[in-house]
């Protein structure tokens, strides 16, 4: 169903919400920067702008820092224990991009041997889109097949008109604002740039693409702002914190830019250079089966060298038609 209302009833209903619910939305910082964030008052809550939130939804599920066991061997029992907490309900708010984002994570922390904290913060948590009304400059989500507006997929979705909001529910499982007029209404076309993909399929050959290595290996900085914006990252490592007396373990964001990241015993490291550590990346942004870039252009936003993934498409793009 299709529902014609206006912000303040939005406003109203998001604020009934957070006495049942941690809710999470984008918010507008005093400088202007949108970020997602818990929400006290809906009257923090921006839903009036462009692109997307600087971090991701993956800050709320998969956290940076996550304590995996503790232990104290200082007294006369020893303890060692797993820290258990009950999951809060969720609802987060946010773009259909970092939507798609958040089913790749499931994909990746659900099959095989299921994360069980994973899954259980995602049992718990309810997804309401937020349409985009105009393309952010650094998007291009619709080359990955991400509609901007959500056609089918959704269960609430809500889209800025020039007259207020419509909202577009789908056996929600949720009480909706009490404001609403049902309406006929047809979304608008909207797209992003749509890039090629198909001149990223030999990205991993540095023989034929060695002139794009050396152009991103020299001007990135390994700040890493891009493995951790980027909202299907999920690489992690496993860390002891303390001493052999009292401590904890616990799991990190790793990157795959981080020359430690794959050294081994005695100091082998099977990617011996910076170039092959991106050619692994851009494979798994851009070329595997279930390649993990969605288009949401925080690379691109973060990276003071400006050699994000739509950068880096535009490159080989450019290289091709030479």
């Amino acid at each position: 169903m299709n529902y014609q209302t206006d912000f303040d009833s939005i406003l109203r209903w998001i604020g009934s919400l957070c006495r049942s619910y941690e809710v999470i939305a984008p918010k507008k910082e005093t400088n202007g920067d949108i970020f997602y964030s818990v929400i006290e008052s809906s009257d923090e809550v921006c839903l009036d702008f462009s692109g997307t939130p600087i971090n991701t939804p993956k800050d709320f599920i998969y956290e940076n820092y996550k304590t995996l066991l503790r232990w104290d061997l200082a007294g006369d029992k020893a303890v060692i224990e797993a820290p258990e907490e009950e999951p809060k309900k969720r609802i987060i708010f946010l773009r259909n991009c970092d939507i798609k984002a958040i089913r790749l994570l499931d994909g990746w922390f659900e099959k095989d041997i299921a994360d069980e904290d994973y899954k259980k913060l995602r049992e718990n948590l309810i997804l309401v889109t937020i349409g985009c009304h105009t393309i952010g400059p650094f998007c291009f989500c619709s080359t990955f097949g991400v509609d901007p507006i959500e056609k089918e997929n959704y269960t609430l979705q809500l889209i800025k008109t020039e007259t207020g909001y419509i909202l577009q529910a789908k056996d929600p499982g949720l009480t909706l604002p009490q404001r609403l007029e049902a309406v006929s209404y047809r979304p608008k076309e909207l797209k992003t740039e749509i890039l090629d993909l198909g001149c990223s399929n030999n990205i991993a050959d540095f023989e034929q693409n060695a002139q794009i290595y050396d152009e991103i290996t020299k001007r990135c900085q390994l700040c890493d702002g891009c493995t951790f914006l980027c909202p299907t990252c999920t690489c992690y490592d496993i860390a002891d914190h303390g001493d052999e007396t009292k401590g904890e373990r616990v799991r990190l964001w790793d990157s795959c830019l981080f020359s430690s990241f794959t050294k081994m015993a005695k100091g082998y490291d099977p990617e011996p250079t910076f170039a092959h550590a991106w050619s692994r990346r851009l494979s798994c942004k851009l070329v595997m089966s279930d390649r993990s870039c969605i288009g949401c252009g925080r690379c691109d936003m973060t990276c003071p060298a400006g050699i994000g993934m739509k950068s880096i498409l535009m490159l080989t793009q450019h290289k091709e038609r030479k």
